[in-house]
């Protein structure tokens, strides 16, 4: 799972933040070879928002805080970086409606 999830980020990373469909097929088999892992979905969301994808990248993020434990080091973060994610949702969404 970490081969394909270091492949997947080197992929984005090596085009500029922009989630290619190699990058994409190496995130899901790092997901696949890793389930239980918080890292795919984790960088994944990262990956689709940096491309503009957002509510994909949301719905990433929403799913690994809902089956995050409690106590898990990286729930805090996720917290944030999901609030932050739904503002900016939110905003889009507002400049949207005042054309």
């Amino acid at each position: 799972g970490e081969a394909w999830l270091s492949l997947a980020n080197a992929l984005v990373a090596h085009a500029d933040g922009t989630l290619s469909p190699a990058a994409l097929f190496a995130f899901r088999r790092a997901g696949a070879a890793a389930p239980n892992s918080p890292g795919p979905p984790f960088f994944l969301g990262l990956a689709m928002a940096q491309s503009g994808r957002f509510a994909e990248a949301r719905a990433q993020w929403a799913d690994l805080l809902a089956r995050s434990p409690e106590d898990a080091p990286w729930r805090a973060d996720l917290t944030d970086k999901l609030a932050r994610l739904d503002a900016l949702i939110a905003r889009q969404q507002a400049a949207g409606q005042g054309r």
